[in-house]
């Protein structure tokens, strides 16, 4: 087996992913376990200290095309906005950090 190259695009694929299908409860950890090493990262760090997987969940859209539109807009008002964290070298929009750490927490739960 290849190993993949984990990219913030590919890593943020799985994010977009991850958030459609937990929302529909078919979530599969074993795809997506880029985003969710970022999630675990970011919840060890002060920036994502205290978060909590019903606090993660509350802004998610109730479809997968919702969820993922969603998505993209704060992606971009974030980065916009300069609201952005840096974790494990990747500088990501304060919300792609938050989603993977959701992912992270419907993994452990």
């Amino acid at each position: 087996m290849r190993a993949t190259k984990q990219t913030r695009r590919r890593v943020l694929q799985w994010v977009g992913a991850g958030l459609a299908a937990s929302s529909f409860g078919t979530f599969a950890p074993s795809l997506l376990s880029g985003a969710i090493a970022i999630g675990r990262a970011y919840l060890s760090s002060p920036a994502g200290a205290g978060l909590t997987l019903v606090m993660l969940r509350a802004g998610i859209a109730n479809s997968p095309v919702q969820a993922r539109d969603w998505f993209q807009r704060e992606v971009a008002r974030n980065f916009a906005d300069g609201d952005v964290v840096m974790v494990e070298g990747w500088m990501l929009a304060r919300i792609e950090a938050q989603a993977c750490a959701m992912l992270y927490l419907e993994a452990e739960a």
